[in-house]
């Protein structure tokens, strides 16, 4: 759990077209909090709700930050992968899936 790993994919032709990619490394303070969630503890359930919020916040920074790089407008995405694509996805790019 290093950070995150993000990606512009076009899909329009029968050939995906890698547009951009971004890793970004999880803040320390953050990333130690999603490591003590792995490990039985007080609050957990609380600490869950805490995490869920921030690491929705760090998805949607790589986003913008991935479409700035790219020059492409958040108007110009017509489409996202619904969760659990991902292995296919990987399996057509030729790369590994995250899911595994």
């Amino acid at each position: 759990m290093d950070g995150i790993d993000c990606v512009l994919v076009d899909f329009q032709s029968d050939d995906l077209k890698l547009i951009s990619h971004l890793e970004q490394p999880w803040p320390l303070e953050l990333k130690q909090r999603l490591h003590s969630i792995a490990t039985p503890g007080e609050n957990e359930i609380d600490l869950m709700g805490e995490l869920d919020s921030e690491v929705a916040d760090h998805f949607a920074y790589c986003t913008n930050q991935l479409l700035r790089q790219s020059g492409i407008g958040s108007d110009q995405i017509l489409q996202s992968v619904p969760m659990g694509r991902q292995s296919a996805i990987a399996q057509t790019l030729n790369t590994p899936s995250p899911c595994r």
